[in-house]
């Protein structure tokens, strides 16, 4: 479950990040946990409903719900494997949309930094 909270608020926080929650995002986020074998575990019902929560609390208020979506991240800090999936994953959910912007980018090292991860 900790993982689970982690990717999908690593998820949010890079959708976000340009201002638009694009559907090729969404689609990207989903098409990544039934490609892999460690995330395949997970339900997509479950998946899109645990993207939808940390959504709905960052649509609501940026600032707590960015402050939850790190929270969520922080309980990968160790788990190193773990925390450089959701790396991959956030990145390629921010590349879905043909433009890894630079509010993508920055977005992805804080999440990484978080993590205790690098991303280069």
């Amino acid at each position: 479950k900790e993982f689970l909270n982690a990717a999908m608020a690593g998820s949010v926080l890079v959708a976000v990040a340009d201002g638009n929650v694009s559907s090729e995002e969404k689609q990207k986020m989903i098409r990544f946990i039934k490609a892999n074998k460690a995330l395949q575990v997970f339900d997509s019902k479950k998946v899109i409903e645990t993207f939808n929560q940390y959504l709905d609390v960052v649509e609501f208020d940026m600032d707590a719900g960015r402050a939850e979506c790190f929270d969520a991240l922080a309980k990968l800090k160790g788990k190193e494997d773990q925390a450089r999936l959701v790396v991959r994953m956030v990145v390629a959910i921010g590349e879905s949309d043909g433009d890894f912007d630079q509010d993508e980018r920055r977005v992805v090292e804080e999440i990484s930094k978080e993590m205790n991860v690098t991303f280069q």
